[in-house]
């Protein structure tokens, strides 16, 4: 059998990084919507925009990981040729898109999280 455990590992560890990381990108998101009215309709799509590719983009990993380490455990052959999820997460998310929807979540998540910081220190004034 393939030593597989360690990249298998490996993959898990990825999406769950990046699950807790959609995790406070959502959260932030929704803080957005709530408490922001001043913006405008374009920059409102765009956020959410890239926070709905972000939902995609995890549910097609999590999907393909699904496949590979739980409904074919011990079946190597099966690796040969990808899911259907993985596929369309490459087609759609090159990794210089991809890469450039990491940089964009950490740079909108900081935003997000100083303007919190910024109410909530109007708030306790």
């Amino acid at each position: 059998m393939l030593p597989l455990s360690g990249s298998l590992r490996a993959a898990f560890l990825g999406s769950v990084a990046a699950s807790f990381l959609y995790g406070i990108t959502s959260v932030q998101t929704f803080l957005y919507f709530r408490n922001t009215c001043e913006d405008g309709r374009p920059f409102k799509l765009l956020i959410f925009g890239l926070w709905l590719l972000d939902t995609l983009h995890l549910a097609f990993t999590v999907h393909g990981l699904y496949f590979y380490i739980v409904t074919c455990i011990g079946n190597p052959e099966v690796l040969l040729s990808p899911t259907w999820t993985l596929l369309v997460r490459y087609c759609t998310f090159p990794h210089a898109v991809a890469n450039e929807l990491d940089q964009t979540q950490i740079y909108f998540t900081v935003i997000l999280i100083n303007l919190d910081r910024s109410r909530s220190r109007k708030t306790n004034e």
